[in-house]
């Protein structure tokens, strides 16, 4: 057992986090002395009137203002940096290199302390609340900084390009929606501080800035709302540039295959049977990516059954999804491409509903929803609620402010003429999906999603493989963002601020991964410590649990709508799950996805194929442990 914790990273990252958390926390009124103390001697140097009174008083003797630093969010970043060094197996020089990181993490945060107290005083807005709450926000967004550029910094990962889009669109409506989101977040940030009464030196408020991307994941269900009495502009007959032929156009499946033998015949007549209700003509693209067992045949035959479609299979050498991907588009014919994984099964109906998008021709990619399969194992169970959540409210928040990340590979519908204008899938990469999705919003496209056009898919039932699939995935957005760094540069409609704003979100996880045994320890030694009354410590903890229970019972009451709707009501004791999942997403799979990262680049400096297919290989061996 305890060589099998040695080797499993998620685990000694949390045992090195505690002994980091613990020596900080243990030494917390020393750490609050120094830092105020060293914060006191650099604004008498800008002659900004301050005594020092166990916290920092700013202003004159009558009415001054308190200041005092956010300790507890500050030691979780820098816990993060120290026990990250420690813990992982990389080369002694990038073990440096993030502690390197964590040190200019903790100048930032006092210069950042330094330039708002001196600007508000100079502007003559110094208040309580801006510089304890506002200060304690903008330090979560500067350590999630670091922490995304101390990663990406030591990653081999692909460049990224500048893009000038072949669209030029207005943004207004986009970016009027954002600032509603934006405000209502704020708005719910701010009334639950309020009505907690929650003091910004506490445990308390650190645990509810780290639950920010709950707080903002909340719009989705306002977007929900708004997207559902919003008129699409495919429906909108007085629009001169809607094209009414997108009712009958001809389709084409692309299907890339390695080793499908079990399920690419059911897909292949889901498919056929799908074309029947369709009016335009449909072909089916299979592309056999060197498969070893009987993919070929099966495909073969499938193909030669087809009754409603017309379809061909090509057989190329193994050389990855993406590759096949551009293969075949080099075959179809059709001016809708529905790009889908061949473990899924078509609804008979969907076609239709994803097409219609396409009358309005900014519309690039259309994601349909996608549902599991199979329902039998409990990680099959929380995936059917995981993306019922994800398409349903998720995805139409980003589709309101024209920012879908990814657009998914099981189940996604492409305008042809967008697809050949960026130049089609990558290849030698995790999430191709995400890629060409940002790739065309880039370029001026809209990304739409079509929830009532339905493809079930197989996922996994066993944990070994729910976790690699989850692992892949998180590997996945660090390709998909290092490819496309350049939107921070262009600033084209809201996706750049989503954008930025998932990598906070991203950042601030990784503290959220090692939050849990923070605040136990830090509630145990406040506990222990005779300065503190004990009513303090039981109301932090009674807060934290009143914050965890309002932001997921809000979630979960939309997974129970959903569940009502969809009649699966044999799936309302599995909703208080999620819970425990989201804990496991943070605390495993993201953080095993990092170390396998960071360990496979510090062996390979340059991104190539070779080079990828190391990071497979490294990827298989980690699941094997």
């Amino acid at each position: 057992m305890a060589r099998k914790l040695a080797f499993y990273f998620p685990a000694r990252l949390i045992i090195t986090s505690l002994f980091f958390s613990w020596i900080l926390l243990e030494n917390f009124s020393f750490l609050q002395t120094s830092e105020n103390s060293t914060l006191l001697i650099l604004l008498h140097f800008f002659k900004i009137p301050s005594y020092l009174n166990v916290d920092i008083y700013i202003g004159g003797l009558y009415a001054p203002v308190i200041f005092s630093p956010p300790l507890h969010m500050q030691i979780l970043f820098v816990t993060f940096f120290g026990a990250l060094a420690i813990s992982t197996a990389n080369k002694l020089g990038i073990r440096l290199k993030i502690f390197g990181y964590g040190i200019l993490c903790a100048a930032s945060f006092l210069v950042l302390e330094l330039f708002i107290i001196v600007v508000s005083y100079w502007l003559h807005v110094g208040s309580y609340s801006v510089y304890l709450y506002g200060i304690s926000v903008i330090t979560s967004m500067v350590g999630a900084f670091f922490v995304e550029t101390c990663l990406f910094a030591n990653m081999t990962l692909p460049k990224g390009q500048m893009i000038r889009p072949v669209i030029k669109r207005s943004y207004i409506d986009e970016y009027l929606y954002l600032f509603f989101m934006l405000v209502t977040s704020s708005i719910l940030l701010y009334a639950l501080v309020t009505f907690l009464q929650i003091d910004a030196r506490s445990l308390t408020f650190s645990y509810l800035i780290l639950n920010v991307s709950i707080i903002i994941s909340l719009n989705n269900f306002l977007a929900y709302f708004l997207i559902e009495t919003k008129v699409p502009d495919w429906l909108r007959k007085n629009k001169p540039h809607i094209d009414a032929r997108y009712g009958n156009v001809p389709i084409s499946f692309l299907l890339p295959a390695y080793n499908e033998e079990k399920t690419i015949r059911r897909c292949i007549e889901s498919i056929d049977r799908a074309a029947s209700n369709y009016q335009g003509t449909t072909e089916i693209i299979v592309v056999n990516d060197g498969s070893t067992d009987d993919t070929r045949k099966i495909a073969s035959d499938a193909i030669l059954n087809l009754k409603n479609s017309s379809g061909k299979v090509f057989n190329i050498p193994n050389s990855g999804k993406g590759f096949a991907l551009r293969y075949g588009l080099m075959k179809i014919s059709g001016d809708v491409v529905f790009r889908m994984d061949t473990d899924s099964i078509l609804d008979e109906k969907a076609i239709g509903h994803v097409v219609n998008h396409f009358r309005d021709p900014l519309v690039g990619s259309v994601s349909g929803m996608i549902l599991p399969m199979e329902e039998k194992s409990i990680w099959q169970k929380i995936t059917f609620l995981d993306f019922i959540f994800v398409y349903m409210f998720y995805k139409k928040e980003e589709e309101l402010m024209d920012s879908i990340m990814v657009q998914s590979g099981a189940f996604s519908v492409f305008r042809m003429d967008a697809l050949l204008k960026v130049g089609g899938w990558l290849d030698n990469r995790f999430g191709e999906d995400g890629e060409i999705t940002f790739r065309l919003g880039r370029y001026g496209y809209k990304n739409e999603i079509e929830p009532r056009a339905i493809a079930m898919t197989d996922q996994p039932g066993e944990f070994h493989n729910f976790r690699e699939q989850r692992v892949r995935w998180s590997m996945g957005y660090y390709y998909t963002r290092s490819t496309h760094f350049g939107l921070f540069k262009e600033f084209r409609g809201p996706r750049t601020i989503m954008y930025a704003l998932t990598m906070y979100v991203h950042g601030l996880d990784f503290t959220y991964a090692i939050s849990l045994p923070f605040f136990i320890l830090g509630l145990v030694i406040e506990y222990f410590d005779h300065t503190i009354p004990k009513s303090v410590i039981f109301d932090d903890l009674y807060r934290i649990i009143i914050i965890d229970v309002l932001l997921f019972a809000l979630q979960h009451v939309f997974h129970l709508y959903y569940i009502c709707k969809f009649k699966r009501f044999d799936l309302v004791p599995y909703i208080p799950l999620m819970r425990l999942y989201s804990l496991v997403h943070q605390m495993l799979f993201r953080t095993e996805a990092l170390e396998i990262l960071l360990t496979w680049s510090s062996r390979w400096r340059v991104h190539n194929k070779e080079s990828f297919h190391a990071l497979r290989k490294t990827l298989k061996a980690s699941m094997m442990r």
